[in-house]
C-alpha cells in the first residue's frame, strides 16, 4: 500500500524539517575569529635635522588604495586580481598612516627648507608568488615642492619590495 501526500503536506514536512535544522545550527554556537588591526608603527622620531625638514607632508593615493582593506594579489592564481583579507584591516587608509611616519619621522612644520614633500602613493600591496612566500610592494612618487609653485624642485619614483616574514597578513 502507498500512501499519497498532498502537496501542501510535504511544504509543510519541508519546512518543519528546515525549522529544526536551523536550530539545531544554533546551538553550535559558532562565532567568527575577531578582526585584527594593524598600523606602520609611529615611525622613528625626527631622523632629519630641523634645518632640511619640509614644513608639510602630504600623502596622496589611487582609489583603490583609499579604504582600510589589507589588500593582496595571488600571482600563480588570477595576478591582475586584487584580494582582501577577511578578518585583517589596517587601522586606518595607507596613505594616513603613512603620512603620520613621515611627519614624525621628518619633523615637519619646524623646518628651515619651507618646501612640502609631497607623496603620490600609487601601490601597496602583499604579493603571493606561490602559497608558500609573499613579498611586499609599495610604489610611490614623491616630490619637494617650494611653498608657491606646482614645479617640483626635486622627485623620485621609489619601487620598494620587502619579502614578509610570513605568508598571510601579520
Amino acid at each position: 500500500m502507498r500512501i499519497q501526500f498532498s502537496r501542501g503536506f510535504r511544504y509543510l514536512l519541508a519546512g518543519i524539517a528546515s525549522v529544526q535544522l536551523l536550530a539545531g545550527c544554533g546551538g553550535l554556537q559558532i562565532k567568527p575569529p575577531p578582526m585584527a588591526f594593524y598600523d606602520l608603527g609611529a615611525g622613528n622620531a625626527r631622523i632629519l635635522p630641523s634645518a632640511l625638514a619640509p614644513s608639510r607632508v602630504e600623502v596622496n593615493t589611487r582609489p583603490w588604495l583609499a579604504l582600510s582593506a589589507m589588500q593582496y594579489r595571488l600571482l600563480w592564481q588570477d595576478p591582475d586580481r586584487r584580494r582582501a583579507y577577511a578578518e585583517s584591516r589596517w587601522a586606518s587608509q595607507p596613505a594616513e598612516m603613512l603620512a603620520l611616519v613621515l611627519e614624525r619621522s621628518l619633523g615637519t612644520g619646524t623646518g628651515g627648507l619651507r618646501c612640502r614633500l609631497q607623496v603620490e602613493l600609487d601601490e601597496f600591496v602583499q604579493v603571493f608568488p606561490n602559497p608558500e612566500q609573499s613579498r611586499v610592494e609599495l610604489l610611490a612618487r614623491i616630490g619637494l615642492f617650494p611653498p608657491r609653485s606646482d614645479v617640483p624642485v626635486a622627485h623620485r619614483e621609489f619601487h620598494i619590495v620587502e619579502a614578509a616574514p610570513t605568508a598571510d597578513a601579520a
